[in-house]
């Protein structure tokens, strides 16, 4: 397989793998913004596991949609307020 080939189909994973971090960010962010310092607290008041959580955050690994519907509302916001954040308009 060519470079240039093997270059386009790590582009799709490589988006999404930049779209985890992005929304771990954004977690984090909203996390602090409503008083918890560390993401174990979060996620143990929350009913969540605070490794899968921390993985999360970190964007070390993809949030299923149900988790993240979870999270947002923990978060006490919505899609709209999440998606809409400057971490997402690059």
């Amino acid at each position: 397989m060519s470079e240039k080939v093997k270059a386009k189909s790590s582009q799709p994973e490589d988006r999404q793998r930049e779209m985890a971090r992005l929304v771990g960010a954004r977690i984090r962010e909203l996390r602090i913004a409503k008083g918890y310092s560390s993401y174990e607290d979060f996620a143990y008041k929350h009913d969540m596991g605070t490794s899968q959580f921390g993985r999360y955050e970190r964007g070390d690994t993809f949030i299923q949609l149900d988790t993240l519907v979870r999270v947002i509302d923990a978060l006490d916001t919505n899609f709209f307020e999440f998606f809409n954040a400057p971490v997402f308009r690059g």
